[in-house]
């Protein structure tokens, strides 16, 4: 049953003794008090083309009642124009992110990756890409990146493709770019579309063939392509 959250009634109600439990607002729908072991947490919550989507406002103590509903009408709102709050402040935080810092962020991510593949990864976006590690990820286009691969592709297509094919892991990882869709052909098979989306922007990690490859290979193909 519904409750107006007000200052006294939240702190009349004792933290959970394990999980979760909530209390939503009689006044304002979708405005909710997350309650747990620890803490009160005031949340937002409705649904986004049809799933419910919840957002943290902050902590009771830190938030007043109605300092917490009135963020909450105002992510309420914003959630009726078909837009996940969630997803924009993920999209702020990687607005932020560069390519270095981006890469680290997936080798911690990734802890089962081998020595010899996290040097491939390093050495490959080094040699190809260097201009681009203090670049925010999200001002890599795909125009960029269909650009450098043609321009490393005058020298070795070969490794035009892997380094797209290391760039776009780390893209993923951090949220800047989205998983490629897949089109069914009538062999009901289902392939990607085209090379830009089969090589410049898979989300695959790199082919057994490219995992660990030789530390001497890449150092050639490098020294080839910078002079």
């Amino acid at each position: 049953m519904a409750t107006k959250l007000t200052k006294s009634f939240i702190e009349s109600i004792p933290l959970a003794t394990s999980g979760q439990v909530f209390y939503r607002d009689s006044e304002l729908k979708g405005f909710a008090l997350r309650v747990g072991t620890t803490g009160k947490v005031y949340i937002a919550e409705s649904k986004v083309n049809r799933k419910v989507i919840r957002v943290t406002i902050g902590k009771h103590g830190v938030y007043t009642a109605e300092q917490a509903r009135l963020q909450a009408r105002e992510i309420l709102l914003t959630m009726t124009k078909g837009i996940n709050p969630n997803d924009v402040e993920k999209e702020e935080r990687a607005r932020g992110v560069t390519l270095d810092q981006a890469l680290e962020d997936f080798f911690i991510a990734r802890k089962s990756l081998k020595p010899a593949t996290v040097y491939d990864y390093r050495r490959c976006l080094n040699c190809y890409l260097p201009d681009w590690k203090k670049r925010p990820l999200l001002e890599i286009t795909k125009d960029m990146v269909a650009k450098r691969h043609t321009l490393i592709g005058q020298r070795s297509k070969a490794q035009a493709n892997l380094a797209m094919r290391y760039l776009r892991p780390v893209q993923f990882c951090c949220g800047s770019v989205r998983k490629p869709q897949r089109r069914t052909h009538h062999s009901g098979q289902s392939s990607h579309t085209s090379f830009t989306n089969a090589r410049l922007v898979s989300d695959r990690t790199p082919p057994n063939r490219y995992q660990g490859a030789r530390p001497r290979l890449l150092a050639r193909r490098c020294n080839e392509y910078q002079k």
